[in-house]
Formats: C-alpha cells, sequence, structure tokens
C-alpha cells in the first residue's frame, strides 16, 4: 500500500503550541500512515484496503450506511423506543434514558454534548442523558458483569432518577489503554471486550433498544486510534451475520459518528484535527475545541437519522423549560470570611460547599413530572468526587458576599451524589425538592452541593461565570409524538451514516 505521508507532517510547526507538541505532532502523524480515513477508503480499489486486508467501509461490504435486513431490524428496535415508567423505580416519570459508557475521552465529549443539550431547549423533554462514561477504565474493565464500573454506572442511572428499565439507547465509545497489539490481532482483542460490554449491557437494562459505537480520534496512539473501528465494524458484521442466521436478540448494534481523520489532512466531509485546536497537550484527550467538534458532530448525526431523531428531537416543541443557575459561589471553612462569587469554578475540595441558586418565578406548582439539575465538571486532572445535595436551609444569601461564616447551612438531604471524571456533566434529579418549593409558593430554589468530611483529590464545578452554567431543567407531561408523522418526514429515514 503506498502512501504520502509528508503531507500531514508539514503542517504542525506552525500550529503546534510549543516545541515538544511539534515533535509529538511529527510523530503521532507519521505513525498514522494509513491517511485515509475509513469511511473515505473504496472497497474496489485493493490499495484501500488497511495493510492488505482491513475491508473499506464502516459496514460489511464497504458501505458507510446500514442496509437490508440489518437496518430492517434497527429500525423495528428504535421504533419501539417510547418514553417507559419503571417497575424497578415506581417514583420515575416516564422517560428515556440515553447513556454514555466510555472511557476518560468519551466522558469529556458525551459531557459537553449532554451540557449543550440542557441549554438548547430543543431535545424531547422525556429524554434523560446520563453520564455514565469514566476515566481511567478502559474496556477490559468493564466487558464482564461483576466489574466494579457497573456500580458506577447504576449510581449515575440512579442519580438521573432512572430506573435500569427506562435506559433504551445507549453510546459506546471505549478502547483498550496503550493498544492491544499489532493489526489485526489487537482489534479482534478489543471487539471481543465491546462485545462483553453489550452482553453486559443488555442483561442490565432489559428495554435497551440501541447502542452506538464510535472509534476514538485521532491522536498520539496511531495506528492503535485508526484501527479501533475494525472492532467496532467487525462487531456490527456479528449482528449481520446473526440477523442472517435468525438467532439474533441484542439491541441494534450501528455506527455513531465516525470521530476519524488523518489530523490536519481533512476528510471528504471536511472533519480534521489540530492539535492545537482540538487536542490537549498530551495528544490523546480533547480540548475545549475537541470536545466541541465532538458533541457538534454527535448531535447533527443524531438529528438527521430518522431512526433517532424521532425520539430525541421532539415535534412541536416538547422541549423541557431550562434554568440557569441566578446565582452560584463556593464558600471555604479554610477561608471563612472570603467570598468566592466572581470565582469561574467552584471548588470541590475539603472543607468546601457548593452553593446554586434557581430562579422559578413563573412556574406554577404541580405542572413537572421531572426536575434535574445539570453542571459541568471542570476539565482539571481530579474531576469531582462523590458527595451529597441538601436544599438550603432558610435565608438569605448573595453571590457578591457569601462565605462560610455567613452561609446558610445545609437543610433537607435531597441526594448523594456519584463521582465524575474531568470534563463530564452531573445530571441529578431534583424533582421532589422543586415541587415542595414551588407548592410553598418560592420563588427560588437554593441548592448545597458538599463533598465528604475528606476528599483525596480536590476539583471543581464550573460556575455561571465559566460560560457554563449549571442549569435546572424543569419537564411537564407531554404526549410523546413520533417526529416523522409530525413533520419530520424531512428526515433521511435510510438510517444512521459515517458522519
Amino acid at each position: 500500500m503506498s502512501m504520502d505521508i509528508s503531507a500531514p507532517c508539514t503542517g504542525y510547526a506552525a500550529s503546534a503550541r510549543t516545541l515538544a507538541t511539534a515533535i509529538l505532532c511529527l510523530i503521532a502523524s507519521c505513525a498514522s500512515a494509513q491517511t485515509l480515513p475509513l469511511s473515505d477508503r473504496d472497497i474496489d480499489n485493493p490499495t484501500h484496503w488497511y495493510l492488505g486486508i482491513g475491508e473499506p467501509g464502516l459496514y460489511p461490504g464497504g458501505a458507510n450506511l446500514p442496509g437490508g435486513a440489518h437496518l430492517a431490524y434497527g429500525l423495528n428496535r428504535t421504533n419501539a423506543i417510547r418514553p417507559l415508567g419503571s417497575a424497578l423505580l415506581p417514583s420515575s416519570a416516564p422517560a428515556i434514558g440515553f447513556v454514555a459508557v466510555g472511557m476518560s475521552n468519551a466522558n469529556q465529549e458525551w459531557g459537553r454534548f449532554a451540557w449543550l443539550a440542557a441549554n438548547g431547549a430543543r431535545h424531547n423533554a422525556r429524554v434523560v442523558l446520563v453520564d455514565a462514561a469514566q476515566g481511567g477504565i478502559d474496556a477490559t474493565e468493564m466487558d464482564e458483569p461483576g466489574e466494579p464500573y457497573w456500580n458506577f454506572f447504576d449510581q449515575r442511572v440512579a442519580a438521573a432518577g432512572l430506573g435500569l428499565d427506562q435506559v433504551q439507547a445507549v453510546w459506546l465509545k471505549q478502547s483498550i489503554q496503550g493498544g492491544a497489539g499489532v493489526f489485526p490481532t489487537g482489534a479482534a482483542t478489543l471487539q471481543q471486550s465491546l462485545a462483553g460490554i453489550v452482553d453486559v449491557l443488555q442483561a442490565h437494562c432489559p428495554n435497551l433498544q440501541v447502542i452506538l459505537l464510535s472509534s476514538r480520534i485521532w491522536g498520539a496512539g496511531e495506528p492503535w486510534n485508526f484501527e479501533t473501528a475494525f472492532a467496532v465494524k467487525d462487531l456490527i458484521r456479528s449482528q449481520v451475520d446473526a440477523i442472517s442466521a435468525g438467532t439474533e436478540s441484542r439491541p441494534w448494534l450501528a455506527w455513531g459518528p465516525y470521530l476519524w481523520a488523518d489530523g490536519l489532512s481533512p476528510r471528504s466531509d471536511g472533519l480534521f484535527w489540530d492539535p492545537a485546536l482540538h487536542l490537549e497537550a498530551d495528544l490523546t484527550h480533547p480540548s475545549a475545541g475537541g470536545e466541541q467538534q465532538v458533541a457538534d458532530r454527535l448531535d447533527a448525526y443524531l438529528a438527521t437519522q430518522y431512526a433517532f431523531a424521532r425520539w430525541l428531537f421532539p415535534a412541536g416543541g416538547a422541549a423541557p423549560i431550562t434554568r440557569t443557575a441566578s446565582a452560584d459561589a463556593h464558600v471555604d471553612n479554610t477561608q471563612p470570611n472570603t467570598n468566592f462569587g466572581a470565582d469561574p469554578a467552584l471548588r470541590w475540595a475539603t472543607g468546601t460547599r457548593i452553593y446554586l441558586r434557581f430562579d422559578l418565578s413563573g412556574l406554577a406548582a404541580g405542572l413537572f413530572e421531572r426536575v434535574r439539575l445539570v453542571y459541568r465538571v471542570e476539565s482539571t486532572p481530579n474531576g469531582a468526587g462523590a458527595g451529597f445535595a441538601y436544599l438550603a436551609s432558610p435565608g438569605a444569601w448573595s453571590e457578591a458576599t457569601l462565605n462560610w461564616a455567613n452561609a446558610p447551612a445545609p437543610g433537607t438531604l435531597i441526594r448523594s451524589i456519584p463521582s465524575t471524571s474531568r470534563g463530564g456533566v452531573v445530571d441529578l434529579d431534583v424533582t421532589a425538592a422543586t415541587q415542595a418549593a414551588l407548592l410553598a409558593g418560592s420563588t427560588s430554589i437554593s441548592l448545597v452541593l458538599v463533598p465528604p468530611a475528606k476528599v483525596g483529590f480536590p476539583g471543581a464545578v464550573l460556575s455561571r461565570e465559566s460560560g457554563e452554567s449549571p442549569v435546572l431543567l424543569l419537564s411537564g407531561p407531554t404526549l410523546f409524538v413520533d417526529g416523522f408523522e409530525q413533520g419530520l418526514g424531512s428526515i433521511r429515514s435510510s438510517g444512521p451514516s459515517a458522519d
């Protein structure tokens, strides 16, 4: 296979942030000598077969779209997605749980996507986006049902106010740290772990209908990052074969957005990865620009595929009401008279508390079946550990003057908070507390987030001053309407494609 690897390397000197980064960019780019993304390869061109054996295209047969019996199976499964109540959590209002599963990159990327969704006021009010991706955990640490990761998964779903039987869709983006060997052995090893994760998810979430899969973005791990796409493709191939044999019972396995492009070399749809714009200095994790790029691709992909748009994007405006924090600040018992109200980050450490206030004026009691607090964790190495959410005790407080000495004490416990890796998003059900405040005639609600008595790894939550404010999402009872029947017929109904 003949390739020109010089062109992708030439642009990095100007765009790299430091000489060290420039050198790493050069190494990564030259290691990714395959150049062409899987979605841009032609099955009829012998030079497009990766190392002579890797079939072009995202789906078997060189296609970039699902087709035939596999597509029919997928549409049948996704057409079953509806807001469901929970036999496991009877207090939960009907919902569609859509959960992210994966490693640190997936956590950061989904964190940006879910926060944007919370602020965009265009997603179905009954879809609850849950970030269950966890940094530092690779595919081999979640491919068996007894792995500790699944306790974390359960905690994240429960914190969002969902039962496991309400989870109906998953975005799965996972890898093996450091790679798993040369191609094709390494890709086959990852495929086995992904298959194990799928099996656990199917057993864990009885109403799961679809698992969308994405492979890694471009970065320092080449060519492994590129090769992870073959693990996804061959997992999907196993489903295609099982459908043909009449033995398939798993949720539909389909590509989510395919995110790999060869560094600065744009692929046919324009996607590229510039280390200065899209990657952190380690060339592995996405920077804010990279998170945004993936979030935009994921959002556009879901919005333009009938199988997902019909339940994720409402026809007629059935989106939740969004209230951004009207005030937020943290307090610190080591600086009891210091105000931190203007800080862009709310510190999560031993001896701190985070105060959030949301305006409830104009909202009537009894109109909301689900209320969720959504906030992002800062992209620091530590994220934010577990803790507790309380109502604040009665008493006025001001963002400009709040400190440890004058802060209202934590009042009624609302729920525990699961730990969150850096860049992730937390979704907490606060329905009962908000309904009680509205019934009492309150025009605002104040919440207090409290770390445990000792925090081993301090972190931070993004404040409203950061531009990514905590938000309160209020959802009323809404009639679920099939978007295809209500004006979304212009959405392409041929099924998912390479983004």
